[in-house]
């Protein structure tokens, strides 16, 4: 079963997200901050990270930049789940090489479950 961490602010979007991917035979962490996301990371291993940008206290982007920079966690697959679709954060992002960027308000959570399946085939891939 593979593990997935949903870092997200929204309550209701946190619920939906954790219940379709309980449902869809996933285990499913959450964090609503950058700095508890990276506490989690630190703690357990995940294999997928569902990240959202505009976060409290810590941002998605300061979570990416420590997870890049990190020789352990480097590769871990992220999915940014955001509503912003450009700007200077979005640019930070694809910077860091993530390019997997999903707009809330335009994907269902099907396409979410689909991006996170094709992500972690690639993952485990790249582990043999």
């Amino acid at each position: 079963m593979s593990k997935i961490l949903v870092i997200e602010d929204e309550p209701e979007l946190v619920t939906a997200v954790k219940t379709k991917l309980e449902k869809e035979g996933f285990e499913v962490t959450t964090a609503d901050s950058g700095k508890k996301g990276w506490e989690i990371v630190n703690r357990e291993p995940v294999d997928c990270i569902i990240l959202d940008v505009i976060l409290p206290f810590t941002d998605g982007v300061w979570f990416l930049e420590r997870l890049r920079t990190d020789p352990e966690r480097t590769k871990i697959p992220v999915i940014v789940f955001t509503n912003l679709s450009e700007g200077e954060k979005v640019s930070k992002i694809v910077a860091l090489g993530e390019y997997r960027l999903l707009v809330k308000a335009e994907t269902s959570l099907n396409t979410l479950v689909n991006t996170i399946r094709e992500v972690l085939r690639v993952y485990q891939k790249s582990k043999e």
